[in-house]
């Protein structure tokens, strides 16, 4: 019982101090959309500074709680690819965000719907990638290197990644409202994340915990939506379209692991099975 509620404390202390260290960003942003201080554009600046608020707020607690040594074994778990047991889940941490993207543009281009060019030119992909892994190794460090490990007992692994990912979208809402304000845009994008989150705890589990793939699926994710056609510039269709892909493979997961552990494949009930 006092391992348990060390667990529920830790998680809570975490996931406060994230939104805690938000918080200014949230107030900035709002106040420069608003034209009180600052101006719109500024909100780029703020949401790249929002992408390190997890991983900052793990560093304070893990040095808080055990001193230097675990925090640099925190830190250097950005890198820890060594944990990864079978390459071909290095290739669906690299794929799989595309693979989704790529559906929504070829279905919305079979009904000849006018999708915008791509955000960033093909020559860019190297800074582009080397950037937003940068951007998101802030992020996991956080999520998937502190908050995730700590559930995955109490829980399993679907509904703490439901959990974990609902209060990452709660996180990105502030930003979100302004960058979507369709509310049909902006419902999909957080639906959009609470599903994403499914999809990267799976590939993190499956790849040996490994805190550089789910750095690596939440880049590569990123870098794919400026990389390829602005599928979610048709609004408010193409978010809803992206987010159906992304739920039918979830479905698919979902059908072909067991959801307490999203490692183990369900063993398919017959005359000659146990039980």
């Amino acid at each position: 019982m006092g391992t348990s509620k060390q667990i529920r404390n830790g998680c809570a202390a975490f996931f406060a101090l994230t939104f805690l260290l938000s918080a200014p960003l949230y107030v900035l942003n709002t106040l420069g959309h608003r034209e009180l201080l600052g101006v719109p554009d500024l909100g780029a600046a703020y949401i790249t500074a929002l992408t390190f608020m997890p991983g900052l707020a793990a560093v304070l607690l893990t040095w808080r709680a055990s001193g230097w040594m675990e925090t640099k074994a925190l830190l250097v778990r950005v890198f820890d690819y060594q944990l990864i047991g079978s390459p071909s889940w290095l290739v669906v941490a690299v794929l799989l965000g595309p693979a989704i993207f790529a559906m929504s543009l070829g279905l919305m281009t079979y009904w000849e719907l006018p999708v915008p060019p791509a955000m960033v030119a093909p020559w860019a992909f190297p800074l582009l990638l080397a950037f937003v892994f940068l951007l998101a190794a802030g992020e996991e460090l956080g999520w998937m290197g502190y908050a995730f490990g700590p559930m995955l007992e109490p829980f399993g692994a679907l509904r703490a990644s439901v959990l974990i990912g609902a209060i990452w979208a709660i996180w990105h809402a502030p930003f979100f409202a302004f960058l979507f304000p369709d509310p049909v845009v902006f419902s999909a994008e957080l639906a959009t994340l609470v599903v994403a989150r499914i999809l990267l705890v799976w590939v993190f589990l499956n790849a040996g915990k490994s805190v550089f793939v789910a750095t690596l699926y939440h880049a590569t994710d990123n870098a794919a939506f400026m990389m390829l056609p602005d599928v979610k510039g048709v609004v408010p269709l193409g978010s809803v379209v992206h987010l159906s892909f992304a739920i039918a493979v979830v479905c698919i997961v979902v059908v072909l692991w067991e959801p307490q552990t999203l490692t183990d494949l369900r063993r398919r009930s017959g005359p000659n099975s146990p039980g």
